[in-house]
């Protein structure tokens, strides 16, 4: 939760762990996604720490992978996560 505020100046009412991923086989790193459910800005905003947050529809998410205009690995991994855990209906 405290990750979340920092990055992106939003609370959430309940973050749900949905899933684990590795950033591939010579890496280390283990990257661990949460689902946030009931997200609110916090009233402080910090310049200093957020550079941009921007709110997007999940469909439309789902469509930017798919047409390639988003190839984050996490957001991929974090998309596939919640479509298939049925998060959002």
């Amino acid at each position: 939760m405290r990750e979340l505020e920092e990055e992106t100046d939003f609370t959430a009412e309940r973050l749900e762990w949905i899933g684990k991923f590795s950033l591939g086989p010579s890496s280390q790193a283990i990257v661990d996604v949460f689902f946030a459910k009931a997200v609110k800005a916090k009233s402080s905003f910090n310049p200093d720490e957020i550079v941009q947050v921007e709110l997007v529809d999940f469909k439309s998410v789902l469509q930017k992978l798919l047409e390639g205009e988003c190839f984050g690995a996490a957001l991929a991994v974090a998309a596939l996560l919640a479509s298939a855990k049925r998060l959002l209906e």
